[in-house]
């Protein structure tokens, strides 16, 4: 941002304080100098003029450094989550192929597992991406293709910790809840989703032993499992897996052998039809 200049303030126009008028002395008109000589300014040493300039060239690099953008300055919001974890400090040892098939492992499938078609999402609880496709899309497409059982779906973790700070935790709340059986995973994910903006911006802590309780799950248990990173192996797994996969952000969807980077119902059913004819 620039720094803002400041105005001089103009000088008010002094009006002269008359001078006293002697009894029965006549008026005189006051005289103006039309010659006036200008003040003689004291010189300014050579130094002021060094800080001076030292201070301007300072104000530019700031300014620059605020307005200018950084060549690796996130524009999307996939750009802004292709940094993956880095405080884990997570190096891939294996390059693991990009097909949906071979990716069904660490995680919660829905459906029909011997479907012909594989789904995997890569999501996280926290990203505004996966919130956005879980309201407008997912329940089209759970309802065509996962309930009719024409795809095994599956859902993989992956927090992205660097911009989402709460997303770690929301992920060991939707694992514990999974520990009583897929489908209290499938319900808490649910109830994390529906529910973002409320408990990203609240007590997260208080409102997700209530999304336990909401489906069945003694809340304590649940959250006595999340403080203590029961999950974090798995999850720090799926993240490796990501890693190598050299997966851009979330969410990230296989269907077989395509990849989505971000998939609505349109896409996703583009993705499909493809995987049909293969």
């Amino acid at each position: 941002m620039s720094s803002a200049q400041q105005k001089s303030k103009p000088q008010a126009n002094r009006t002269p304080k008359p001078q006293p008028q002697v009894k029965g002395q006549k008026s005189r008109p006051r005289i103006v100098n039309a010659t006036r000589q200008p003040v003689k300014q004291a010189l300014i040493p050579w130094y002021f003029w060094a800080v001076l300039g030292a201070v301007v060239v300072l104000g530019v690099v700031l300014v620059g450094a605020f307005v200018t953008p950084s060549a690796t300055a996130p524009r999307s919001n996939v750009a802004a989550q292709s940094a993956l974890t880095p405080a884990l400090n997570l190096t891939p040892a294996v390059k693991i192929i990009a097909d949906a098939r071979d990716l069904l492992t660490n995680g919660y499938g829905e459906g029909n597992p011997n479907a012909p078609i594989k789904a995997v999402e890569y999501g996280d609880f926290q990203c505004p991406s996966c919130e956005t496709f879980f309201v407008q899309d997912y329940a089209k497409v759970k309802q065509t293709y996962i309930d009719s059982g024409q795809v095994y779906y599956y859902y993989k973790l992956l927090p992205l910790t660097s911009i989402h700070p709460k997303a770690m935790k929301a992920a060991e709340v939707a694992t514990c809840a999974g520990d009583y059986g897929v489908d209290k995973f499938w319900a808490m994910h649910d109830q994390l989703y529906a529910n973002q903006s409320v408990w990203i911006n609240g007590d997260e802590n208080t409102l997700w032993a209530q999304y336990a309780t909401h489906i069945g799950l003694d809340s304590k248990a649940v959250m006595d499992c999340v403080a203590k990173n029961t999950h974090a192996n798995m999850i720090n797994s799926d993240i490796k897996e990501a890693i190598s996969l050299k997966i851009p952000g979330t969410p990230e969807f296989y269907v077989n052998s395509q990849v989505l980077a971000g998939a609505n119902f349109s896409t996703f059913s583009q993705a499909v039809s493809a995987a049909q004819k293969q």
